[in-house]
């Protein structure tokens, strides 16, 4: 089964503050690896500071989120696919993910994608590890919709997806 473009809901039984209540978009599923972003979990950096550092002059609310442990300096955004920078990798349907300067100089622009958000780091597993801790329960499969992933706010989005897992068991058993 490929992981791609889906959310990988936390169980209750996941502690820790990285991975407890969270949400991930998978990205990327190859023979290496799983990689995705944790959807939920806020950074206090926020796109304004990124700009800056990059210097840029960008004047958003947005802030950057932490989408995970693994190689906390790498920019990422995740988007709706109507829209593409030189890095932009395609997504399933309807989402992508794009990864370089040039997204910010577009950002400052005021070229974007319909609906996005920026990480810092990813959640990466190696191979057959993410199939390991979703046996083991650690982690409910759902697709992914870009209601879930770019409309509901941060601090209800794990229920909004554990109600989006439970309404897919339910159809899936009586449908």
């Amino acid at each position: 089964m490929s992981y791609i473009q889906k959310l990988l809901v936390a169980s209750p039984q996941i502690t820790g503050p990285i991975f407890q209540s969270s949400v991930i978009f998978v990205y990327e599923d190859t023979d290496l690896g799983t990689a995705g972003l944790v959807l939920n979990k806020p950074s206090s950096f926020s796109i304004v500071e990124l700009a800056r550092l990059n210097d840029l002059n960008y004047m958003g609310p947005e802030m950057i989120y932490k989408g995970g442990p693994v190689n906390d300096q790498a920019i990422i955004m995740l988007h709706t696919d109507d829209w593409y920078c030189s890095s932009t990798m395609q997504v399933g349907d309807g989402f992508a993910v794009t990864s370089d300067k040039m997204m910010l100089e577009k950002l400052v622009d005021g070229n974007t994608p319909e609906q996005w958000r920026i990480f810092s780091g990813v959640a990466a597993w190696q191979k057959g590890q993410l199939d390991f801790e979703i046996k083991r329960k650690d982690w409910l499969v759902t697709d992914a919709t870009q209601h879930v992933v770019f409309d509901v706010d941060k601090t209800t989005q794990w229920q909004h997806a554990i109600n989006l897992c439970s309404k897919n068991v339910f159809d899936n058993f009586f449908g």
